[in-house]
């Protein structure tokens, strides 16, 4: 399963509607903290135990870029 790349992720957060203020969002950087083996909080912890990361982390990541996209293609209109 491939990332997204630092390129894909500057159109993220430029079209991604509520960017910053998105559980999504917030979420993808927990995971990616498990992956790079970064700790996290307690509650995190035992909230993602039994999650095959990896697979939700793909998953994710693939939402956020394909309504990023659509916004883009949208005339921008999903950030309003």
């Amino acid at each position: 399963m491939t990332r997204l790349s630092a390129a894909h992720w500057e159109i993220v957060e430029k079209y991604y509607p509520h960017y910053y203020s998105s559980p999504t969002i917030t979420w993808i950087d927990i995971l990616t903290r498990v992956l790079d083996g970064e700790a996290i909080s307690p509650d995190d912890e035992k909230f993602i135990q039994g999650w095959n990361v990896a697979k939700e982390l793909y998953r994710l990541e693939r939402e956020v870029w394909k309504v990023a996209v659509r916004c883009y293609f949208l005339n921008q209109q999903c950030l309003s």
